[in-house]
């Protein structure tokens, strides 16, 4: 699938959440100032920031779900946060 054939409709910055911590990380990888590890986590260990729920096309979920398959899922940033 062409990725960039999806259409990304209504996000805008004042309706998709921005995680100022993580493009603060982000950017301290970047620039070489911190590291960071690649690893592979069962998405049911993962929580999410916010309530946020985009609309998903039955296309790029294909797209998913048939990279993941063959061992190759598209990236997902996560990081440890204290509770």
């Amino acid at each position: 699938m062409d990725i960039s054939k999806i259409k990304n409709t209504k996000f805008t910055d004042n309706t998709e959440p921005k995680d100022e911590k993580l493009i603060g990380l982000l950017k301290q990888a970047y620039r070489g100032e911190i590291t960071c590890t690649m690893a592979i986590a069962k998405l049911s260990a993962l929580r999410p920031y916010s309530d946020y729920e985009p609309t998903v096309s039955d296309d790029y979920r294909k797209y998913f779900t048939e990279k993941a398959n063959d061992g190759s899922p598209p990236t997902l940033y996560v990081y440890a946060e204290d509770l």
